[in-house]
């Protein structure tokens, strides 16, 4: 798919909202890069995993959505601020047209930044979200999010085109799909190498998504473990170093990992715990990892997602205030 592009500048932009959406653009740019000019733009630590990654490219910040939770529900307090979602949608609208004349861009790939169509050019929009779940307004949300999505020439869903064995679910299968969308299978940063690789960690956390529930992810499973006896690495997904958790002396610590590190990170480790987001759902399953995966409370997308793999070989879904990592430890390896 991507081999028909050649000798383009290309640009692609991530949504800074967690890391899922630049992790699984990594291996569009580690394609495309080969015969193509790449441009990366986004904002946050987005932008700051991309650069560790590419330093060699050339990146532009892109107007953040600045997103912030309160104690309210993760759905009201996205609600209550999308005034400010709309508008930082149209000051990314105008910013990329300032890109795309300055850097003559042939091709905008958007994973999730909604104001990033443009008529001069081709433009992608990534997402496994077609359908989105709400407990409330789904008519009028599912409306605005496909009305965004026929904006763009094309939407590229990553996974597979068979309901039966998708990954997303519900989400991306369904009645009714949009004209310009296509299946192109899941995405990951990883390959499945088949080698055995000896067992460094009992336990690598990877943690990630918006604040303030990362850090309260962080404190709880630093709590559960502080008195248990398991090699555990930490990834925390943040340079703030104000909130981290208390961990014992059993414990590493890592703040931002290039994706080759975490990708030995989690081969050299028993059990893996992290989000339930759909791009460490396409990481674990290239890996074949076991993992426990913890959605963000109110998120309904990561809830769905751990309730639809809950039944599978690899995946265990506890809810964040009932964490027990005895059901995980002593589950057998994944032997598919």
């Amino acid at each position: 798919m991507l081999s028909e592009f050649t000798k383009k500048t290309i640009l692609i932009c991530p949504l800074n909202w967690g890391l899922g959406h630049a992790t699984r653009c990594i291996p569009i740019i580690k394609e495309l890069e080969v015969s193509n000019r790449i441009i990366i733009a986004s904002d946050g630590i987005a932008l700051d995993l991309l650069k560790a990654e590419f330093p060699h490219l050339t990146f532009m910040e892109l107007p953040a959505y600045n997103v912030k939770y309160y104690n309210i529900g993760m759905l009201l307090s996205v609600f209550m601020q999308l005034p400010k979602i709309f508008l930082a949608i149209f000051r990314e609208h105008i910013a990329v047209k300032k890109i795309r004349k300055k850097y003559s861009v042939d091709v905008i790939i958007s994973d999730n930044r909604y104001g990033l169509w443009d008529k001069s050019v081709r433009t992608i929009f990534i997402t496994h979200q077609i359908y989105i779940r709400m407990p409330f307004f789904k008519s009028i949300v599912n409306f605005g999010n496909r009305y965004f999505i026929g904006k763009f020439n094309e939407c590229w869903i990553p996974d597979y085109v068979d309901s039966l064995v998708s990954l997303s679910g519900d989400l991306s299968h369904g009645k009714n799909l949009p004209t310009n969308c296509k299946y192109i299978n899941p995405l990951s940063r990883f390959s499945k190498k088949g080698e055995v690789v000896e067992c460094k960690y009992d336990i690598a956390v990877v943690l990630s998504g918006p604040e303030p529930q990362r850090t309260n992810l962080e404190k709880e499973i630093a709590k559960e473990l502080y008195t248990r006896k398991e090699r555990v690495l930490v990834v925390r997904g943040t340079t703030n170093a104000s909130t981290i958790g208390k961990w014992n002396a059993n414990t590493t610590v890592k703040y931002l990992v290039t994706g080759n590190e975490l990708e030995t990170i989690l081969s050299q480790s028993k059990v893996v715990v992290a989000r339930s987001g759909y791009s460490t759902i396409m990481d674990l399953h290239v890996l074949h990892k076991k993992a426990l995966l913890i959605p963000t409370p109110g998120q309904t997308e990561q809830e769905y997602l751990a309730e639809f793999h809950k039944e599978s070989d690899l995946f265990v879904f506890q809810k964040q205030n009932e964490i027990d990592f005895e059901q995980v430890l002593n589950q057998p390896p994944f032997s598919g």
